[in-house]
């Protein structure tokens, strides 16, 4: 195959040339990542405005913003006219200046994306299994991935930036959570799952657990991109989170920050208390239905949900945002956040249920010393985790904060 690495030589691709560049390339390189960023938080924008933005000069701007038009990675768009002055050309991303290929592995399906450059999705292919057994899903994959790659054209394909694969923790101990028959799970334990997929290509491939890469692709794909610190509740089949600060998806020293779900839902007595994960999971409520000879994918229909259906859901939901509530107090009790986002599989309608029993729950603590957390929904539901798969190489190769993030996520070649 190709060598999908070499046209990321002006802009910092990882690779050993670009890191043993000057000091002053490498903030070239960093100047452009940061103007590329910009770009994509504010939808298009002028020279003038990236001037401002980033406090360089405009010649500097000028400089940068033609050299990223002369390598396809932005495009101009519209001319905007001012009062005074000269109109002005906005730039924006070029969709077609590099591609990613996100890969979700779930409980009861696997997803195949490719993204463009501007986040859009160009094709999106999905196998849906009863449980997660490792030899299908590592070769419906493969065969996806294969499928993908070879309907591209050569000039596409040079521009993969690589492959990212958004997948549950702890995998293999999932058995009795999904209903999966006994040990059917368990060689999920003792394998890389990069180093299976590199049967099938040699693009470099990042993994990351999927609800930080919901996180992630909430950050910068969301309409929440302006919110720079938050706690990231997303309720699954296991209810799990992510920390950002200062705009940047938080790790922690063991990659862990962020895991909500291990927080205990009071404080302890005679007894540990359950987690979070115990009592918000999406397994619970989808046991419920399933013990009332109910279908659970009612749960997941764009319609209100009704009688023995609705009953359960609000007994569920109650009990998952009184924990909800519990755990965002201990959160914002030690970092100072501007807002707390919840996400879901859940449809919106659910949703938005949930997270007004959260707002009503917090009203029963003393807040006294604590800002009052702003609660809002997130905006990518079911798509939050494989478009956050698809975005890792693109954040991992174009962010400004990419040496940062790199030491969470390291590609494999």
């Amino acid at each position: 195959m190709a060598d999908s690495k070499n046209i990321y030589d002006t802009i910092g691709h990882l690779q050993e040339d670009g890191a043993k560049g000057s000091n002053q390339m490498c903030l070239g390189q960093y100047n452009e990542r940061l103007v590329l960023s910009l770009v994509r938080e504010s939808k298009g924008v002028t020279k003038a405005d990236l001037a401002r933005m980033t406090l360089l000069t405009p010649q500097t701007v000028s400089v940068i913003v033609n050299r990223l038009l002369g390598g396809n990675y932005l495009k101009k768009g519209k001319i905007r006219r001012g009062k005074i002055g000269k109109p002005s050309t906005v730039f924006q991303l070029n969709p077609e200046g590099a591609y990613s290929i996100g890969v979700q592995i779930g409980r009861r399906s696997l997803d195949v994306v490719i993204m463009a450059f501007d986040g859009g999705i160009c094709q999106h292919e999905k196998v849906h299994y009863e449980y997660p057994q490792l030899d299908f899903v590592i070769s419906e994959a493969g065969r996806l991935l294969t499928s993908l790659l070879k309907s591209l054209s050569p000039e596409t394909y040079q521009r993969i930036t690589g492959i990212g694969i958004a997948v549950p923790g702890f995998l293999g101990t999932w058995e009795s959570v999904i209903g999966a028959p006994k040990s059917s799970m368990s060689n999920w334990k003792d394998i890389s799952i990069a180093d299976e997929l590199h049967q099938f290509t040699n693009l470099p491939i990042y993994l990351l657990n999927d609800v930080s890469a919901a996180c992630l692709s909430e950050l910068t794909l969301g309409k929440q991109h302006e919110i720079n610190n938050f706690i990231y509740f997303y309720i699954g089949t296991l209810i799990g989170g992510g920390l950002v600060i200062g705009g940047q998806l938080f790790s922690g020293m063991t990659g862990n920050a962020g895991a909500v779900g291990s927080i205990p839902s009071y404080i302890a007595e005679n007894a540990p208390p359950p987690q979070l994960i115990e009592l918000a999971s999406l397994w619970k409520l989808e046991k419920e239905f399933t013990r009332k000879n109910i279908s659970i994918d009612k749960l997941y229909k764009d319609e209100p949900l009704t009688g023995n259906s609705l009953n359960l859901f609000d007994t569920w939901s109650t009990e998952a945002a009184n924990a909800i509530a519990f755990s965002v107090l201990a959160g914002v009790s030690f970092v100072d956040l501007d807002s707390i986002i919840i996400d879901s599989t859940l449809p919106a309608c659910s949703l938005g249920k949930i997270i007004t029993k959260v707002k009503s729950a917090l009203k029963k603590y003393n807040l006294a010393g604590l800002t009052n957390p702003k609660l809002s929904s997130g905006s990518l539901g079911g798509q939050a985790k494989v478009l956050g798969g698809a975005f890792l190489p693109l954040y991992a190769n174009f962010s400004p904060d990419r040496d940062l993030f790199m030491k969470l996520l390291k590609p494999t070649n």
